[in-house]
């Protein structure tokens, strides 16, 4: 019985350093690897390089709003949103170069805090629709940053260090594999932005989410927004140009 017990401690011995080893030898290509997979592979991933899709928002800060929108993503930097809040045809883009609003047809610019923080939630978002760009993108510098919650739900962090867009911490399911959460580092006085994605749902063996909430606070004023994605098409191309500033 003794020999038993004995043999019996060794096997659990191996069978834990053997987990140990296993977890400590993951790398952040493991993880960015088995989200793509997760998603559904490379291929159905690269697809919504360009993308179309509509959003139902609910903003909630000093007054809350509630609208919806017609977006098109291109690539990491891109976004177009057009809406129409009572009677008035309201567009807004994003770019590397600028950040803008349309209302009927009057252009503005937006105020300097606002570009760079929107850029940051832009490229968290697409990244994590994409997947993709954080093993491809050459301006990343990755790193294991433990386990966390994410609700109630255990989630993998890796830590991301980008030359342009500062640090960001992406989640993924322990049990999935997908990302669930990102976190932009604070810009200047503002404090971490954070987005959570959920309510996957799947399509053609693509795995993709439907909600996006985040919460930031911009000049002293916070802003919680939860938005419902639905009728998302990848788009054969779009111009570049439609995302530019109107003359």
């Amino acid at each position: 019985m003794r020999r038993l017990f004995c043999h019996a401690f060794v096997a659990y011995l191996l069978v834990v350093h053997g987990a140990l080893a296993a977890a400590e030898e993951l790398t952040p290509q493991d993880v960015i690897d088995r989200a793509i997979k997760a998603a559904g592979g490379e291929e159905k991933l690269a697809r919504l390089n360009a993308v179309t899709l509509k959003t139902q928002v609910d903003i909630k800060s000093v007054a809350d709003l509630a609208l919806e929108s017609n977006c098109s993503f291109l690539e990491l930097d891109k976004f177009l949103a057009e809406s129409t809040i009572d009677g008035t045809m309201y567009r807004g883009g994003l770019t590397p170069e600028h950040c803008w609003r349309k209302a009927g047809d009057k252009v503005e610019h937006a105020v300097p805090t606002v570009p760079p923080i929107a850029r940051k939630i832009l490229y968290a978002l697409r990244a994590a629709q994409l997947v993709t760009p954080l093993k491809s993108d050459q301006a990343l510098a990755l790193k294991l940053g433990g386990e966390e919650k994410v609700g109630d739900r255990p989630a993998v962090v890796l830590q991301a260090k980008h030359y342009q867009h500062g640090d960001f911490k992406f989640y993924f399911d322990s049990e999935t594999g997908l990302p669930v959460k990102a976190v932009t580092a604070p810009i200047a006085k503002e404090p971490p932005a954070e987005c959570v994605f959920s309510e996957y749902k799947e399509t053609d063996g693509h795995r993709y989410f439907t909600k996006v909430t985040f919460a930031v606070e911009l000049d002293q004023m916070r802003f919680a927004v939860d938005m419902t994605l639905s009728d998302i098409q990848p788009a054969a191309k779009l111009d570049a140009a439609m995302f530019a500033i109107p003359e």
